[in-house]
Protein backbone atom coordinates (compact mmCIF):
# COMPACT_ATOMS: atom_id res chain seq x y z
CA UNK A 1 0.00 0.00 0.00
CA UNK A 2 3.06 2.35 0.84
CA UNK A 3 4.01 1.72 -2.72
CA UNK A 4 0.85 2.44 -4.39
CA UNK A 5 1.23 5.52 -2.46
CA UNK A 6 4.22 6.70 -3.53
CA UNK A 7 3.15 6.30 -6.75
CA UNK A 8 0.28 8.64 -6.85
CA UNK A 9 2.43 11.16 -5.06
CA UNK A 10 4.65 11.20 -7.84
CA UNK A 11 1.74 11.45 -10.37
CA UNK A 12 0.43 14.33 -8.16
CA UNK A 13 3.58 15.78 -8.48
CA UNK A 14 3.85 15.79 -11.81
CA UNK A 15 0.06 16.91 -12.25
CA UNK A 16 1.47 20.20 -10.28
CA UNK A 17 4.61 20.79 -12.38
CA UNK A 18 2.54 21.01 -15.75
CA UNK A 19 0.23 23.23 -14.11
CA UNK A 20 3.13 26.00 -12.88
CA UNK A 21 5.87 25.18 -15.36
CA UNK A 22 6.55 29.34 -17.21
CA UNK A 23 6.09 30.28 -20.83
CA UNK A 24 8.74 28.35 -22.81
CA UNK A 25 12.48 29.66 -22.48
CA UNK A 26 15.90 29.15 -23.97
CA UNK A 27 16.88 26.02 -24.35
CA UNK A 28 19.75 24.43 -22.76
CA UNK A 29 22.49 22.71 -24.70
CA UNK A 30 23.37 20.51 -21.73
CA UNK A 31 24.25 20.02 -17.72
CA UNK A 32 24.34 18.08 -14.99
CA UNK A 33 21.30 17.06 -12.52
CA UNK A 34 19.87 14.50 -10.54
CA UNK A 35 16.91 12.22 -10.41
CA UNK A 36 14.32 10.17 -8.01
CA UNK A 37 11.86 7.93 -8.43
CA UNK A 38 10.07 4.73 -7.46
CA UNK A 39 10.76 1.16 -8.98
CA UNK A 40 8.77 -2.35 -9.45
CA UNK A 41 11.24 -4.92 -10.16
CA UNK A 42 9.54 -7.60 -11.92
CA UNK A 43 11.96 -10.74 -11.60
CA UNK A 44 10.48 -14.03 -14.17
CA UNK A 45 11.76 -17.31 -13.25
CA UNK A 46 12.27 -20.23 -15.16
CA UNK A 47 11.96 -23.43 -14.08
CA UNK A 48 12.24 -26.90 -14.76
CA UNK A 49 9.40 -28.70 -12.59
CA UNK A 50 7.34 -29.84 -15.80
CA UNK A 51 3.99 -30.72 -14.30
CA UNK A 52 5.11 -31.88 -10.87
CA UNK A 53 2.66 -30.68 -8.82
CA UNK A 54 4.01 -31.15 -5.41
CA UNK A 55 6.89 -28.18 -5.51
CA UNK A 56 6.10 -24.63 -6.13
CA UNK A 57 9.26 -22.42 -7.26
CA UNK A 58 8.41 -18.56 -7.40
CA UNK A 59 9.23 -14.86 -7.38
CA UNK A 60 7.80 -12.89 -4.80
CA UNK A 61 8.33 -8.88 -6.26
CA UNK A 62 8.33 -6.09 -4.67
CA UNK A 63 8.80 -2.06 -5.15
CA UNK A 64 11.58 0.03 -4.23
CA UNK A 65 13.35 3.73 -4.64
CA UNK A 66 16.14 4.90 -6.90
CA UNK A 67 17.96 8.41 -7.13
CA UNK A 68 21.18 9.31 -8.75
CA UNK A 69 23.00 11.96 -10.52
CA UNK A 70 22.32 12.82 -14.39
CA UNK A 71 23.98 14.41 -17.70
CA UNK A 72 22.26 15.59 -20.86
CA UNK A 73 23.35 16.81 -24.05
CA UNK A 74 21.14 17.94 -26.71
CA UNK A 75 22.39 16.97 -30.01
CA UNK A 76 20.33 19.32 -31.62
CA UNK A 77 16.36 20.84 -31.25
CA UNK A 78 15.00 17.57 -31.38
CA UNK A 79 17.65 15.27 -29.94
CA UNK A 80 19.35 14.51 -27.04
CA UNK A 81 21.31 12.02 -25.38
CA UNK A 82 21.02 11.37 -21.06
CA UNK A 83 23.77 9.05 -19.10
CA UNK A 84 22.62 8.33 -15.62
CA UNK A 85 24.55 6.69 -12.16
CA UNK A 86 21.78 5.56 -9.93
CA UNK A 87 21.52 3.99 -6.84
CA UNK A 88 18.78 1.57 -6.68
CA UNK A 89 17.33 -0.40 -3.81
CA UNK A 90 14.63 -3.53 -4.67
CA UNK A 91 13.15 -5.61 -2.70
CA UNK A 92 12.70 -9.40 -4.22
CA UNK A 93 12.56 -12.70 -2.52
CA UNK A 94 12.82 -16.50 -4.76
CA UNK A 95 10.98 -19.36 -2.86
CA UNK A 96 10.90 -22.67 -2.37
CA UNK A 97 7.92 -25.05 -1.22
CA UNK A 98 6.98 -28.33 -0.94
CA UNK A 99 3.21 -30.27 -0.35
CA UNK A 100 5.04 -31.83 2.35
CA UNK A 101 5.85 -28.76 3.97
CA UNK A 102 9.48 -27.81 3.05
CA UNK A 103 9.65 -23.81 2.95
CA UNK A 104 13.01 -21.98 1.54
CA UNK A 105 13.09 -18.01 0.85
CA UNK A 106 15.91 -15.87 -0.21
CA UNK A 107 16.69 -12.22 -0.79
CA UNK A 108 17.55 -11.33 -4.31
CA UNK A 109 18.46 -7.65 -6.12
CA UNK A 110 19.37 -5.72 -2.96
CA UNK A 111 20.89 -2.85 -3.62
CA UNK A 112 22.95 -1.84 -7.03
CA UNK A 113 24.03 0.65 -9.18
CA UNK A 114 22.74 1.21 -12.47
CA UNK A 115 23.93 2.98 -15.12
CA UNK A 116 21.32 3.89 -17.96
CA UNK A 117 22.42 5.85 -21.41
CA UNK A 118 19.33 6.99 -22.87
CA UNK A 119 18.82 9.07 -26.35
CA UNK A 120 15.36 11.00 -26.40
CA UNK A 121 13.85 12.23 -29.35
CA UNK A 122 11.44 15.20 -28.38
CA UNK A 123 8.17 16.14 -30.34
CA UNK A 124 8.76 20.01 -29.84
CA UNK A 125 5.36 20.89 -32.03
CA UNK A 126 3.34 23.60 -30.16
CA UNK A 127 5.64 23.19 -27.04
CA UNK A 128 4.31 19.73 -25.89
CA UNK A 129 8.33 18.55 -25.16
CA UNK A 130 7.03 14.99 -25.26
CA UNK A 131 10.02 12.79 -25.67
CA UNK A 132 10.11 8.72 -26.62
CA UNK A 133 12.96 7.44 -25.23
CA UNK A 134 15.49 4.09 -25.85
CA UNK A 135 19.08 2.57 -24.41
CA UNK A 136 21.01 0.56 -22.35
CA UNK A 137 21.48 0.01 -19.04
CA UNK A 138 24.50 -1.60 -17.26
CA UNK A 139 23.33 -2.52 -13.56
CA UNK A 140 25.91 -3.60 -11.16
CA UNK A 141 25.44 -5.50 -7.60
CA UNK A 142 26.51 -3.69 -4.53
CA UNK A 143 26.27 -6.80 -2.38
CA UNK A 144 27.24 -9.57 -4.53
CA UNK A 145 27.58 -11.60 -1.22
CA UNK A 146 24.36 -11.19 0.62
CA UNK A 147 23.49 -14.64 -0.09
CA UNK A 148 26.03 -17.14 -0.85
CA UNK A 149 23.26 -20.25 -1.15
CA UNK A 150 21.55 -18.52 -4.46
CA UNK A 151 24.11 -16.67 -6.53
CA UNK A 152 23.34 -14.21 -9.56
CA UNK A 153 25.55 -12.52 -11.35
CA UNK A 154 27.66 -9.56 -10.16
CA UNK A 155 26.51 -7.62 -13.01
CA UNK A 156 23.74 -7.48 -16.30
CA UNK A 157 22.18 -5.56 -19.13
CA UNK A 158 19.00 -4.26 -20.22
CA UNK A 159 17.34 -2.73 -22.94
CA UNK A 160 15.20 0.10 -21.74
CA UNK A 161 12.33 2.51 -23.09
CA UNK A 162 10.13 4.60 -22.21
CA UNK A 163 8.25 8.44 -22.28
CA UNK A 164 9.20 11.52 -20.90
CA UNK A 165 8.12 15.06 -20.68
CA UNK A 166 10.27 18.37 -19.91
CA UNK A 167 8.96 21.04 -17.88
CA UNK A 168 11.57 24.10 -18.92
CA UNK A 169 11.59 27.23 -16.40
CA UNK A 170 14.49 29.97 -16.18
CA UNK A 171 17.07 28.11 -14.03
CA UNK A 172 16.04 24.99 -14.70
CA UNK A 173 14.45 21.87 -16.27
CA UNK A 174 12.19 18.80 -14.80
CA UNK A 175 11.21 15.77 -17.10
CA UNK A 176 9.28 13.52 -15.23
CA UNK A 177 9.83 10.03 -17.08
CA UNK A 178 8.12 6.70 -17.47
CA UNK A 179 10.64 3.94 -18.19
CA UNK A 180 10.40 0.28 -18.86
CA UNK A 181 13.19 -1.98 -18.83
CA UNK A 182 13.59 -5.88 -19.58
CA UNK A 183 16.57 -7.90 -19.02
CA UNK A 184 18.82 -9.58 -21.57
CA UNK A 185 20.35 -11.94 -19.89
CA UNK A 186 20.22 -14.91 -17.78
CA UNK A 187 20.83 -14.12 -14.10
CA UNK A 188 21.27 -17.13 -12.27
CA UNK A 189 24.20 -18.95 -11.93
CA UNK A 190 23.94 -21.60 -9.25
CA UNK A 191 22.83 -22.81 -5.60
CA UNK A 192 24.52 -24.84 -3.45
CA UNK A 193 20.62 -26.00 -2.01
CA UNK A 194 19.78 -28.93 -4.18
CA UNK A 195 16.28 -27.82 -4.37
CA UNK A 196 17.07 -24.68 -6.28
CA UNK A 197 19.87 -26.44 -8.04
CA UNK A 198 18.07 -28.97 -9.71
CA UNK A 199 15.31 -26.88 -11.03
CA UNK A 200 16.18 -23.33 -11.80
CA UNK A 201 17.14 -22.87 -15.26
CA UNK A 202 16.86 -18.80 -15.70
CA UNK A 203 16.57 -15.46 -14.23
CA UNK A 204 15.40 -12.10 -15.58
CA UNK A 205 14.82 -8.83 -14.22
CA UNK A 206 12.22 -6.37 -15.79
CA UNK A 207 11.73 -3.15 -14.11
CA UNK A 208 9.42 -0.62 -14.66
CA UNK A 209 9.99 2.78 -13.22
CA UNK A 210 8.34 6.39 -12.44
CA UNK A 211 11.35 9.10 -11.73
CA UNK A 212 11.48 12.53 -11.75
CA UNK A 213 14.88 14.34 -13.59
CA UNK A 214 15.95 18.01 -12.22
CA UNK A 215 18.68 20.03 -14.35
Amino acid sequence: MTFHRSILGLLAMCASISLTAQEPVEEKKGGFGFNMGLVYGQAILKTDLGEDPNIRIWVQNQGGVSTGVLYQHKLDHRVSVKGQLNLTWLESFVAYETNDGVSIRKEIFPAFAEIPIHLHFTNRAENNNISALFGLKISKSLDPGLDQEFILRDSFTSAEFGLGKEFDFKQFTIAPEVTYSFGLENLYRYSILPEFAENVEQLVLNQLAIRILFY
